[in-house]
């Protein structure tokens, strides 16, 4: 398997971790080589999973809001079949959704993934 990096070079993928050592210089691509390891490792174990090993663990919405027609999801804990792990609020933000919109009593209720931005502070 390979993997695409930012930069759009490819690496295969690896269980390998970077071998640390005392007074070893810290460069960005020890850092990636470990997380790719770990990430494998993660993927790994996951395959080896009763399927399916992904799906919504947890959610929670706010009933007040819901009382007024509108859906405000507190709190949601995911995985895609992929492997992602989704942790709202930790690592995602859900929009609200107005529910007035919806011609039926009904609504289904579908999750996009946008893809990852990394933000920096100046």
């Amino acid at each position: 398997m390979t993997h695409v990096l930012g930069d759009g070079a490819t690496r295969a993928r690896s269980l390998s971790r970077v071998h640390w050592r005392l007074g070893q210089a810290l460069l960005p691509e020890h850092f990636e080589r470990q997380e790719l390891g770990l990430a494998r490792e993660i993927e790994l174990r996951f395959a080896q999973l009763a399927p399916p090993a992904w799906g919504v663990a947890q959610i929670a919405w706010d009933e007040a809001s819901l009382a007024r027609g509108i859906l405000r999801i507190t709190q949601l804990v995911a995985i895609t079949p992929r492997g992602r792990v989704i942790d709202m609020p930790g690592n995602a933000r859900v929009a609200p959704l107005d529910l007035a919109t919806a011609a039926d009593h009904q609504v289904a209720v579908y999750a996009h993934l946008l893809r990852e931005r990394s933000f920096e502070r100046d």
